[in-house]
């Protein structure tokens, strides 16, 4: 099995602690961050920039389920290794 299918696999069994994956490619960082808000609601964290900068920028992205929220999390994920060639950290 390969290592796509088995991370998909992992996220499956994602809990309610969410989950932090961080991509470097060369100067620039990327994080992504899924989990709850104080409301109960399932949300996507993008962070962005230069790596030992202060400057960047965060971005949120509400989802109306679990479901969705791990089914776009993994469609970030991909675009980032896969399309952009950054590597998780």
């Amino acid at each position: 099995m390969g290592y796509w299918k088995r991370w998909v696999l992992n996220m499956s069994k994602l809990s309610s602690r969410g989950q932090y994956l961080r991509f470097e490619k060369g100067t620039r960082y990327y994080t992504l961050v899924l989990d709850k808000d104080l409301f109960g609601d399932w949300v996507i964290t993008k962070a962005n920039g230069r790596i030992n900068s202060r400057l960047g920028q965060i971005k949120n992205e509400c989802c109306f389920s679990y479901k969705n929220a791990v089914s776009r999390f993994q469609e970030l994920v991909w675009h980032r290794q896969f399309k952009k060639n950054y590597k998780v950290i």
